[in-house]
């Protein structure tokens, strides 16, 4: 999908300077450049309308390679279509963002930045009519002012804490991420696995901080087959492999097994050493040369039967007289094990959360075993003999400790089972009980491609979600577009109490522009405060517009966000008498929001949809910043050549 300006609008917009036919420039400038960055915003916005709320439509998106992507995630939307306007790119990207810092909101920012593009260059246009002057960056100035009262006054006031010490309010906030999918059928066992990953990977310093690594410590596993109920959580580790794994006596849980990891090639191993004898010149040097093979691979098992190994994980695959060998000796085996964070390999899923590198599937089987992989031949000898001196070290001091050490290159996993067989793919799952590593496993499944793709997108934005409020301060606001409608009344209230007296300015007669009135500052600040009131509607109304089309029994969009409005304006009112007469107010903030199934108003309070304060605080601070940084384009130059 390309976003970009029509050719007859390109043509009748942009003005060729044709007297330097060198650089063949396109340039376009003043309110036409505004314009058309405005344009290519709201075209984002029309993408994404429809896919708020839970009666959320998917959008299909056909690749240039043919292939395709069915969501209706935000995020997974803006990355696969391609935009070429430069105004809608800076838009995408800052909704991006958005995805990889707090894992929801692409959507809201997006329709969010979209309204109040529209309103606020509505507003200049008609100022521009009407003889009103007002500089682009006075609309900017102004913005920025308002929405520093916004985060650190409005969003406050109505806002709510929590006790992070419960996982009560953390099912609620999971299960409002991912009730929005078409998965929230099932929404219950999804957000049951989504708090047990968060909770086992949770890193407490200081006693206080806690610090969840995500990335490299909960691992996505997708496995295609069975029904989304059969997901489930798993503590530890699923490696896959194409190579059958050797188990050998894996049947009991809990047992000791001792292992080790080998990260090189020891088939390359053998060639370069193979490769530095000289040409062979008789039955003996032959012999001795094809002897190399034999007597590398007996001294390397010899190592692991006298260092009592039971389990090897080789990263490349190995020969055939190794295997045999290990399995007579009951050493158990896996080979050629995929060494990616993605197992199946899924090319269409550009979740942005992937954009950064995670640990590789070795590096969790060290943390896993609580072992120091082997990734040279000859590194073997260099932790075995380390190990030698620890163990002299002990005997002379008379300390007894099982433990693991420090320089040990050997671990302990406590579970090792194949949980599916998939394709040509064998996926096994390994534990540690012994040792508290951190490592979870979501195991995610669904009847197609498409279905369990679209399930790891939901899990990863639920996930972030969680880190961020628990990284954070525990407060939430409500949703259902509630706290957006308490903000507008809030910014209507702060409009209505600004002082807009306007100053003529007729006494220098040595301007051109005469009879010219020059709005102060406060007229420009009450009245785009009253459009960014209204702007912040705009997600109840699309709330009750999707699902207006569902529910033919309830009012109209206008008549339910009417309706909405008044009872919080009313609700502030009372809670501003009460002040008044020294009450003080009750302290409760009104909760009634639009119900996304049915567009009815109702309490979100009882309906548990709420949201961290993080989370609004960053869709709102996103929005606007984008807004900011369209409003100041006032030219849009292009050095491609044209015809």
């Amino acid at each position: 999908m390309n976003i970009f300006l029509k050719s007859n609008e390109e043509n009748s917009l942009f003005n060729f300077d044709n007297s330097n036919q060198n650089n063949h420039l396109k340039i376009l400038n003043g309110d036409n450049a505004l314009q058309s960055s405005i344009n290519s915003a709201l075209s984002i916005f029309s993408i994404l309308k429809t896919s708020l709320g839970p009666r959320s439509m998917s959008k299909l998106i056909i690749k240039d390679n043919g292939s395709y992507i069915i969501s209706n995630d935000g995020a997974t939307i803006l990355s696969n279509i391609k935009v070429e306007h430069p105004a809608a790119v800076i838009l995408v990207n800052i909704a991006l963002s958005q995805d990889r810092e707090i894992g929801d909101g692409t959507t809201s920012i997006v329709l969010l930045a979209g309204e109040i593009l529209k309103s606020l260059t509505k507003l200049y246009f008609q100022a521009k009519l009407d003889g009103k002057l007002i500089h682009q960056t006075t609309i900017t100035t102004i913005l920025y002012q308002l929405l520093e009262i916004i985060n650190n006054t409005i969003l406050d006031s109505i806002s709510v804490e929590y006790d992070n010490s419960t996982t009560d309010t953390l099912f609620k906030l999971a299960g409002v991420a991912l009730g929005t999918k078409h998965y929230s059928y099932w929404t219950k066992n999804l957000t049951t696995i989504t708090i047990n990953a968060i909770q086992n990977s949770i890193i407490t310093q200081n006693s206080s901080i806690k610090v969840i690594d995500i990335k490299n410590n909960i691992q996505i596993c997708k496995l295609q087959g069975g029904n989304i109920d059969q997901s489930c959580f798993k503590n530890g580790l699923i490696i896959s492999t194409k190579q059958i794994p050797s188990l050998i006596n894996n049947n009991n849980n809990n047992i000791k097994l001792k292992t080790i990891i080998i990260g090189y090639d020891i088939n390359k191993h053998i060639e370069s050493t193979q490769s530095i004898h000289e040409t062979i010149k008789s039955t003996q040097e032959m012999n001795r040369y094809y002897g190399i093979n034999d007597s590398l691979i007996l001294n390397f098992v010899d190592r692991l039967i006298r260092n009592k190994v039971t389990l090897v994980f080789f990263k490349y695959r190995v020969t055939d007289f190794l295997s045999q060998l290990l399995f007579s000796n009951n050493i158990s085996m896996v080979q050629n094990f995929n060494d990616t964070n993605n197992n199946n390999n899924n090319e269409n899923n550009n979740n942005n959360n992937n954009n950064f590198e995670a640990d590789s599937i070795i590096t969790k089987l060290s943390k896993l075993t609580n072992s120091i992989p082997i990734m040279k031949y000859d590194e073997l000898d260099f932790y075995l003999l380390q190990q030698e001196k620890q163990q002299q070290q002990q005997q002379q001091q008379q300390q007894q400790d099982e433990s693991l050490q420090v320089y040990s290159c050997f671990g302990i996993i406590s579970n090792f089972e194949i949980v599916s067989k998939f394709e040509d793919d064998f996926y096994i799952y390994l534990n540690n009980n012994f040792k508290n590593n951190g490592l979870s496993c979501i195991l995610l499944r669904g009847p197609t491609k498409d279905i369990v793709d679209d399930l790891e997108i939901g899990i990863k934005d639920s996930l972030y979600l969680i880190k961020s409020s628990l990284e954070s301060t525990p407060m939430i606001v409500y949703g259902g577009g509630s706290c957006e409608m308490a903000i507008s009344m809030k910014l209507l209230e702060f409009s209505n109490s600004i002082n807009s007296n306007f100053i003529n300015n007729n006494n220098n007669n040595n301007n051109n522009n005469n009879n010219e009135i020059n709005y102060n500052q406060n007229y420009w600040k009450k009245e785009i405060s009253k459009t960014l009131s209204d702007c912040f509607q705009i997600i109840p109304t699309i709330l009750v517009m999707n699902a207006y089309n569902s529910c033919s029994n309830i009012k109209s969009p206008l008549e339910t966000i009417a309706e909405l409005s008044t009872i919080h304006s009313k609700k502030k009112e009372k809670e501003k008498e009460k002040e008044d007469n020294g009450g003080g107010g009750s302290g409760t903030q009104c909760s009634l929001g639009i119900d996304g199934w049915t567009g009815e108003i109702k309490d979100m309070k009882q309906m548990n949809i709420i949201e961290p304060l993080i989370l609004k605080k960053s869709i709102i601070t996103a929005s606007i910043e984008a807004v900011i940084a369209l409003l100041r384009i006032d030219t849009i130059v292009s050095s491609t050549s044209f015809v």
